[in-house]
């Protein structure tokens, strides 16, 4: 990203500038402790969560299989591991329909493509469509313009097969 004198090229780095130079609704809270916990949410989810959802995601839509069909053996390798990690969330999802505090932050705009690229797998969808919030979250918040703007179209759209 350039803007003016500055050039950032990471995507938190990017939304602080961005959230400070600019006005409008903040992602980053004012507040010490909702700020604590956005840094939380977005610190163990891309360091110990979104490594094995990548491997899921990775083993369903750019397999390594001969045949190009979802690797199967890798799915299953990791799947609890992901069903365990989208339970965390689920967990998490507050009455306001956040991740921290009652509005939209950076943790919220962190996991939201992540489950956008879940719910096009079979195991996942079915979790997030049984689940209490998890599912309703997302569903809230994918009628986001700036969502909407930023998802890439489907895999399966992309490939030209479903999954």
């Amino acid at each position: 990203m350039r803007c003016g004198s500055v050039e950032l090229f990471e995507s938190k780095a990017i939304a602080t500038f961005v959230d400070r130079a600019f006005q409008g609704p903040r992602l980053f809270p004012e507040d010490p402790e909702l700020l604590a916990k956005v840094e939380q949410w977005v610190s163990v989810a891309n360091a110990e969560m979104f490594p094995t959802i990548r491997v899921y995601l990775q083993s369903h839509f750019f397999p390594r299989t001969g045949d190009g069909t979802p690797d199967r053996a890798a799915i299953e390798r990791v799947l609890p591991r992901v069903l365990e990690h989208l339970q965390v969330f689920e967990r998490a999802i507050t009455p306001s329909g956040h991740l921290v505090g009652d509005t939209f932050s950076y943790a919220d705009m962190n996991l939201l493509p992540v489950l956008a690229n879940l719910r096009e797998c079979p195991e996942t969808r079915e979790m997030l469509d049984q689940s209490k919030y998890l599912g309703k979250y997302f569903d809230g918040h994918s009628g986001r313009a700036s969502l909407q703007a930023t998802l890439p179209p489907p895999f399966s759209e992309l490939s030209g097969t479903p999954r």
